[in-house]
Order: structure tokens, then sequence, then C-alpha cells
């Protein structure tokens, strides 16, 4: 299935959200180009995080913690690597750009929220765990479908905040 085609108006809002999360694209029309695939990991994940909210499942967000911190580490997220490896060739679609240093701070971010959700499911405080995950399971939702990433934004703003400050 290949994505459709988009508005110069929508590459340029796509454009400046893969720059918010910190990918250093040169055009529009390069965003174009990879917007639609820069969606299968965070779907991946809401699929995940989602599923293991409504199960309480404890062992399935410690594992995504492992798997971001795998990413945080080695620059490049498991789910990535599915897609280059299965859904690229399948779809002769185009490479994924590298990892910035945003999109791995975001994922320590991810392990942090992963542990505090696994601690709140396992110590009985199911409601706070499904707070918890239904709030990742939110924001990696809002950020497949729109590109929209809150951790990414709240890094821009510390960013610009600090250099006014300095």
């Amino acid at each position: 299935m290949k994505p459709t085609a988009q508005s110069p108006g929508e590459c340029a809002v796509v454009l400046r959200r893969l720059r918010t999360r910190g990918f250093a694209l040169d055009s529009e029309e390069e965003a174009c180009r990879l917007g639609p695939w820069m969606r299968f990991t965070p779907m991946m994940q809401a699929l995940v995080f989602g599923l293991s909210t409504i199960t309480g499942s404890v062992a399935v967000f410690v594992g995504m913690a492992v798997v971001l911190a795998v990413a945080l580490v080695a620059g490049h997220h498991p789910f990535d690597t599915i897609y280059s490896g299965v859904i690229r060739p399948l779809e002769k679609s185009p490479e994924l750009p590298p990892c910035p240093a945003r999109r791995r701070l975001v994922f320590l971010v991810g392990v942090g929220w992963c542990l505090a959700t696994a601690w709140a499911f396992s110590s009985g405080h199911a409601l706070l765990g499904s707070v918890l995950g239904s709030v990742m399971t939110a924001s990696t939702s809002l950020l497949a479908s729109t590109h929209i990433c809150i951790p990414s934004l709240a890094l821009g703003w510390l960013s610009e905040r600090s250099r006014h400050v300095a």
C-alpha cells in the first residue's frame, strides 16, 4: 500500500514537525516522501502500549523499556529495523534517516515511563498503571497520526528557554 499524495502545505507541516523531532531533512519533498513511513515505529509502539495497558502487562512494559533502552544506546529503534528489513523491500519505500539526538532523548523518557507504568501495575496500583499506560498510548498514537511528538516539543521548548536565559 503506497501512501497518498500530500499537498505542498501538508508537506511543509510534516517537515516542521519532523525537524521538531530532530530530523535534519532538507526539503518539503523529502518530508513528504518519508513522512508516511516514519509513522511505522510509533504506530507499532502505540499498539503495544495500548494492549499492554488493557492487559496490565508488567512484562511487556519492562520489555518495551528494554527495547527503548536499546534504541537509545544503539541510535536505531528495533522497530525501524523491522521496517527496513521487511516493509521497505516489499513497498520499495525510502530509507529512514539516521536517529537524531532529540529522538534518542525521547527514548530515554519512554524508558522511564515504561518502567513507572510497569511498577504501578506490579505494585497493585492498577489505576495509576492504567493512567500512565493510557497517556503513553495516546502520546504515541498522536505521534503516529500527526508527527506531533510531545516530548520533542517539550525538549525544544526547554532548549529555546535555556538559550534565552544564557
